[in-house]
């Protein structure tokens, strides 16, 4: 089931939190065939809101329509009758993954599967033709063991020829998750999601902490990532992973960045080598058996190196070398 329904189908539940546009609830929704399903219902209430308000509400619900995928949230419909006007969607269990994480630690291999099913949603989001323009683990939801993207507030659809969209002069812009250019353009694209998804990475593998947690302001932030700074991984991410999102996922060159897709697959290929044990897995509601011979857990000092590496590679751009060498499956 996936479009208007009437409000009659669904009972509202307890509420989860609120927004700007209003709260988001718990409820049961009865489907076209009988079953019951535990649901999230986001509401927009007309008279506290603005009319750009009232039309981002509406645009998230049509973009939201667009996508069916493991690592996506899934958009049941929405209920445009009456006020308030509701978005009626999947419920994840664990709630947003900036708090999962916060509350539960996970081992290297569940971070690097949750940053592959981050990168798996985001290509389907592109692959439609939409910018999400705010990818960041307080936007994303966690349920059965699986990283959804959510949150398309901010998201657009690439209309024609299209490959950019503009902001608002006036839009509060989240500045931790912004790509160089999008700084300075005021403009997101495919490439700046890529971006911001490999700071999302770097929440996932920092357990939900903030990014540049030590710098004093939103303006340092963006004169350190536009002069070439980049953020340090924790000493338990893999190298090479690591040297993926420094080099060649943070490129300040937009035009020489990968795309979602380019990173996928050299996640998709990587990935059971970096883990390097033989057992068996879940991957986006998957099964698949590893094995290899290398193990994270043997490198020794190893560790120690590729965080001076990182380190040295802050300024990516002038690290072809190494972008070539992480890029690459």
């Amino acid at each position: 089931m996936n479009g208007n329904f009437l409000t009659l189908q669904f009972k509202k539940g307890d509420e989860l939190g609120s927004g700007a546009f209003g709260v988001v609830r718990t409820g049961m929704l009865t489907c076209t065939d009988g079953t019951i399903k535990k649901v999230a219902i986001k509401e927009a209430t007309l008279s506290k809101c603005t009319k750009d308000q009232i039309k981002e509400f509406m645009n998230e619900a049509r973009v939201m329509r667009k996508f069916k995928h493991p690592n996506v949230i899934y958009c049941y419909g929405v209920a445009v009758g009456q006020e308030p006007l509701m978005i009626v969607m999947d419920l994840a269990s664990e709630g947003a993954l900036k708090d999962h994480l916060q509350r539960q630690r996970r081992s290297v291999r569940s971070k690097l599967y949750m940053c592959l099913g981050a990168a798996s949603g985001l290509n389907h989001v592109h692959e439609k033709n939409v910018v999400h323009c705010d990818i960041a683990a307080r936007n994303c939801l966690f349920s059965e063991n699986k990283v959804k993207i959510a949150d398309f507030g901010l998201a657009r659809e690439l209309e024609n020829k299209e490959k950019a969209i503009k902001l608002r002069k006036d839009q509060r812009l989240p500045i931790k998750w912004l790509a160089p250019e999008t700084m300075i353009e005021r403009a997101c694209t495919k490439k700046s999601d890529v971006w911001a998804f490999g700071v999302l990475c770097w929440e996932i593998f920092a357990n939900g902490a903030s990014p540049y947690s030590g710098v004093g302001s939103n303006n340092l932030v963006a004169k350190m990532v536009i002069k070439g700074e980049r953020l340090l991984f924790s000493e338990d991410t893999p190298e090479e992973f690591a040297e993926l999102i420094v080099n060649c996922v943070w490129n300040g060159n937009p035009e020489i960045r990968c795309g979602i897709q380019q990173a996928l697959t050299w996640m998709d290929r990587n990935i059971k080598r970096l883990i390097g044990t033989e057992e068996t897995t879940t991957s986006m509601g998957g099964t698949s058996t590893i094995t290899t011979t290398n193990n994270i857990s043997q490198r020794g000092d190893k560790s120690n190196r590729r965080s001076e590496r990182v380190d040295n590679s802050r300024r990516s751009d002038k690290s072809s070398k190494q972008s070539k060498k992480s890029g690459r499956g």
